[in-house]
């Protein structure tokens, strides 16, 4: 089920895709991950692995995300 962003920049982000990269975690200009992709909402660690912050509030408007 997908989840609706709570502001307009978390949807920019969400949504973004880039052609060079497959991988999100290769992209430097990917600076937030969340479901579906993933089971929780992170700020990936850009350092060749999977690695990524836990956040429980948007980096952007500040609302709690959902669980």
């Amino acid at each position: 089920m997908p989840t609706e962003p709570c502001c307009e920049m978390m949807g920019e982000h969400l949504n973004r895709k880039c052609e060079q990269h497959p991988d999100l975690y290769d992209c430097p200009d990917v600076v937030i991950t969340g479901p579906p992709e993933q089971s929780k909402w992170g700020l990936p660690i850009h350092d060749g692995g999977h690695s990524f912050i836990s956040i429980q509030f948007c980096p952007f408007c500040g609302k709690k995300l959902p669980t």
